[in-house]
């Protein structure tokens, strides 16, 4: 079974209907997955149906009693020459539950050269070991294979050992897909408030990959404990460093912090060339081709950063500038950015240009020129978004809820209810989302979702009907649109 599908099913076993959950849980009995053990256990030993309890304390009693595949052969060994065979050994110990094999696995972690290998090694350490082995599994965190990176993070998060969440962050940007998943979910565990502190923590750290990674996720906290932090960052000689601080103080002005847009403000007038004392603002003579070089930069970062900046600037020749540039722009990140801000500073002469990206084939391209168009458009052109409905990117689906739920439709209503009734706990976090900045008219929606399986949905369910009027008690969330992570 690939990675992917056992990912699912592993969230699938503890979110979702009851339905879904037994479907999930027997899929991942009957593929005798590794990965799985540590959850099986937990729901042999807590899970609030009997059902689940019985299926799960089955499973390792049979799995227990499991032999090897062939068995006039040898039992498998780790230290056998053939690669399979290992993995077999390896398999079968943790299906056993036999934790007389940890020294044995402890040993081959040092000897071992195959990465399809070191997968299962990893993950038999985080099944057996403890807090004491954490040394162990961190050297498989730099391995070339983003499989081995992703099972020693789970592993290490599985053996609760605390000094590996601060390695965890920089994993936030792996290239790897798979990684990115390992580690935000295994930082989740941390919990929002410890979250905080540890990236506080990571950028300090000398790499710039660490900084980076702790900025970017701080900005997804939407936390004003790190305003200090982005404005020591902003004026940072590393390009990737200084775009990810001002994107921190653009969620925070985004939620209404004077502040950040005070830093913000002065960041930019810092990066602009010097104003002629004689000439008043809005006067063309400022607009001098050299201000816009940046746009021009073979450096996508530092192109992002000049985009976010013009997002402050009310002179006409800078969105002339931006539409310039975007018709030749070719980084993704670029073009989102650009056409975002196209929205926000740009009039209907633009509509045209904006619905090119509409069928732009990067998630983020997409849902930003639905929020553009939306903004641009008359009421009668955004009803054209409403294909967008069914797009496969929720962040697209979600903006484009908004950009037509006044218009009162039943599909919009449904579509929205559908979302915040997904077996994706992804899903249901872009629906808290929307409801947050649609406001009372649908919080209603998030009843149910304050008791849902997944902690996370749970807790920023509670957290929006707080900032809706709809709850009593402390609002923990900044944001006014309840977005405590980039989620759509």
């Amino acid at each position: 079974m690939d990675r992917d599908k056992v990912d699912e099913l592993l969230r699938g076993v503890v979110n979702g209907s009851e339905t879904g959950r037994r479907r999930a849980l027997l899929a991942l009995i009957d593929a005798q997955e590794i990965r799985a053990i540590p959850k099986l256990h937990r729901i042999a030993a807590r899970d609030e149906f009997q059902e689940f309890r019985f299926l799960a304390r089955s499973a390792l009693a049979d799995f227990g009693q499991l032999t090897p595949a062939d068995p006039q052969s040898p039992a498998p060994r780790l230290d056998d020459p053939e690669p399979e065979h290992r993995i077999e050994a390896l398999r079968l110990a943790a299906l056993k539950g036999d934790r007389s094999v940890l020294p044995e696995v402890l040993n081959r972690c040092q000897l071992e050269l195959d990465p399809a290998v070191e997968r299962d090694l990893v993950t038999v350490v985080g099944i057996f070991g403890n807090k004491q082995h954490d040394s162990a599994l961190e050297r498989f965190l730099e391995s070339s294979d983003p499989l081995v990176r992703a099972n020693s993070i789970e592993a290490l998060d599985l053996i609760g050992s605390a000094n590996s969440y601060l390695k965890f962050v920089r994993f936030v940007l792996d290239p790897d897909p798979r990684v990115r998943y390992a580690a935000t979910h295994a930082l989740a565990h941390a919990g929002r408030e410890r979250l905080i502190r540890l990236c506080i923590v990571v950028s300090r750290f000398e790499d710039p990959l660490d900084v980076e990674a702790a900025l970017f996720l701080l900005d997804n906290l939407k936390t004003l404990e790190a305003l200090s932090t982005f404005k020591e960052f902003i004026t940072h000689d590393h390009p990737g460093i200084r775009h990810r601080a001002r994107c921190g103080l653009v969620s925070l002005a985004s939620v209404r912090s004077e502040e950040a847009r005070d830093i913000l403000e002065n960041a930019t007038l810092t990066a602009m060339p010097a104003r002629p004392e004689n000439v008043e603002r809005g006067d063309p003579r400022l607009l001098t081709p050299s201000q816009y070089d940046a746009l021009n930069d073979p450096d996508p970062l530092i192109r992002l950063e000049f985009v976010l900046g013009l997002e402050a600037c009310t002179e006409p020749e800078a969105v002339t500038a931006m539409v310039q540039r975007l018709k030749v722009e070719s980084d993704p990140r670029v073009q989102a950015t650009m056409v975002r801000v196209l929205g926000i500073r740009g009039n209907s002469r633009h509509l045209d240009l904006v619905e090119e990206f509409l069928s732009d084939p990067h998630d983020r391209v997409r849902a930003n020129a639905v929020e553009a168009y939306a903004h641009l458009g008359s009421a009668q052109q955004r009803l054209q978004l409403r294909r967008f409905l069914d797009d496969s990117c929720r962040r697209v689906v979600g903006n484009t809820i908004l950009a037509l739920w006044r218009r009162g439709q039943h599909a919009v209503r449904d579509r929205l209810t559908s979302l915040a009734r997904s077996r994706e706990p992804l899903d249901r976090l872009a629906a808290i989302y929307v409801i947050g900045i649609i406001g009372l008219e649908a919080g209603n929606l998030l009843n149910p979702l304050t008791e849902d399986a997944d902690e996370e949905v749970a807790r920023r369910a509670e957290d929006c009907q707080r900032i809706l009027g709809l709850r009593s008690g402390r609002i923990v969330m900044e944001s006014r649109a309840c977005s405590g992570s980039k989620t759509i």
